[in-house]
C-alpha cells in the first residue's frame, strides 16, 4: 500500500527490556499495518536476553535505542520521544500485537476530534480476544486508576468513540505538542502509573483523551514487566501516593480526603494481611521522596490551565467503572 501525501508521520516508541520472545511479534504487526507512514523506534532498557541481536539481524529499517541499564518504561519512553520526527507519537508495550488498521484508526479519531490530544484504542487480552485489558484509563475520587472494562467481555457499549481520562501505558497516541507542552514522562515511576500521571498532569494542562474503540490491539498481560507481584505492590502504593500529592487539585483532596485515606489505608494493608509488607515499603519510599513530590507538585499546579471544576467533572465516582464509560455527558467544551 502506498503512503498518502496527506499523511503526516507517525513515530511508534516501542520500550524494551528481555522482549527477545514477544518484541518481533509486535514489530511485524507494525511492518503489516495499512499507514504506512511509520518510524518505529525500540528503546531497549539494557536487555540481557538477544533482544538487541533480534533487531540488529532481523529489523534494518527499526530505529534502535541503547540504555546501558534498566532505567525503567518511563526513561526509555523518554529516549525513545527524544529521537522520533512524527506528528503524532504511539507509545506501545512490546508485549502487543497491533490490528492492521490500528494506527490509522488512532489517527482518524484525532483527525476527527480536533479537541483531543491523546487517542486510546481497545486493548483486548491476547489469551482471549473477546475480553477487554482497557479502553482507556478512569481515575476516581479515591486517588485510583482503572483500567476501564477491565476484565469484561466486549460489547456494544465499548462500540463508540467516548472521553477517558488517558490511554494506558500499554497502547495510545498522541499529538507530539503534548510531549512539548507536559514535558517528559516522569522517570522517578519507573514502572505503574506513569501514564496516569502523565494523562492527570495532561488533563490539567486541557489536553483530552478519545478512546477509538476501531484501533485494536492485543495484550500479553505480564510478558514485558519480568517483575514479580510483590514488586507491583511496591511500585503501586508507591507511585498511586505520588499521583495524588502531585496532581490532585488541594480542594478536591480535601473535599475527598475520607475516600483518598481509605484506599490508601487499603491499598497498603490488604497486602500486608496476606504477609507481603511490599505496599507498606512502597508507602514509605513515597513518604521519603515527599519534599522533591511537592516540589513537582508546585510546578504542575502553577501552570494548569483547567478549573477544579473540570477536574472533578472526569473523575470516575462509581466502583463499577465499566457503567462510567459513556463519558459523553461530561464537560469537554470551554476549556480554557
Amino acid at each position: 500500500m502506498t503512503t498518502s501525501v496527506t499523511d503526516p508521520l507517525i513515530s511508534v516508541v516501542i520500550p524494551n527490556y528481555n522482549g527477545e520472545m514477544c518484541l518481533p511479534v509486535c514489530l511485524n504487526s507494525l511492518l503489516e499495518q495499512s499507514y504506512r507512514n511509520l518510524e518505529i523506534v525500540v528503546a531497549d532498557n539494557g536487555s540481557s536476553d538477544r533482544s538487541v541481536h533480534v533487531l540488529e539481524a532481523n529489523y534494518p529499517n527499526v530505529h534502535l535505542i541503547k540504555l546501558s541499564v534498566n532505567r525503567g518504561f518511563s526513561a526509555a519512553v523518554n529516549a525513545g520521544i527524544q529521537r522520533v520526527l512524527g506528528e503524532f507519537v504511539v507509545i506501545l508495550n512490546n508485549d502487543t500485537r497491533a490490528e492492521r488498521e490500528f494506527i490509522r484508526e488512532l489517527y482518524n479519531a484525532l483527525r476527527d476530534e480536533h479537541s483531543a490530544a491523546m487517542a486510546a484504542p481497545k486493548m483486548l487480552f491476547a489469551r482471549d480476544h473477546t475480553i477487554i485489558n482497557s479502553v482507556g484509563l478512569g481515575y476516581s475520587i479515591t486517588g485510583s486508576n482503572h483500567d476501564i472494562g477491565f476484565g469484561v467481555k466486549d460489547a456494544p457499549q465499548f462500540a463508540s468513540r467516548n472521553w477517558v481520562f488517558g490511554p494506558c501505558g500499554g497502547a495510545g497516541m498522541f499529538r507530539r505538542s503534548v510531549f512539548e507542552d507536559v514535558g517528559p514522562l516522569d522517570e522517578d515511576f519507573f514502572m505503574y502509573y506513569e501514564d496516569v500521571d502523565y494523562s492527570f498532569r495532561a488533563q490539567l494542562l486541557g489536553y483530552k483523551c478519545i478512546f477509538a474503540p476501531t484501533a485494536r490491539v492485543y495484550h500479553e498481560e505480564g510478558a514485558s514487566g519480568g517483575f514479580l507481584p510483590k514488586s507491583r505492590n511496591y511500585f503501586f502504593a508507591r507511585n498511586s501516593f505520588a499521583v495524588i500529592v502531585r496532581d490532585f487539585p488541594s480542594r478536591l483532596i480535601f473535599k475527598y480526603a475520607h475516600t483518598i485515606s481509605w484506599e490508601i489505608a487499603k491499598r497498603t494493608l490488604s497486602p500486608l494481611l496476606k504477609g507481603d509488607v511490599s505496599a507498606v515499603l512502597g508507602l514509605c519510599a513515597a513518604m521519603g521522596r515527599l519534599a522533591s513530590t511537592l516540589k513537582k507538585r508546585r510546578v504542575t499546579q502553577a501552570h494548569r490551565r483547567v478549573p477544579d471544576s473540570y477536574i472533578e467533572s472526569i473523575l470516575l465516582r462509581n466502583r463499577s467503572v465499566v457503567k462510567e464509560i459513556d463519558l459523553r455527558g461530561r464537560p469537554v467544551e470551554g476549556v480554557s
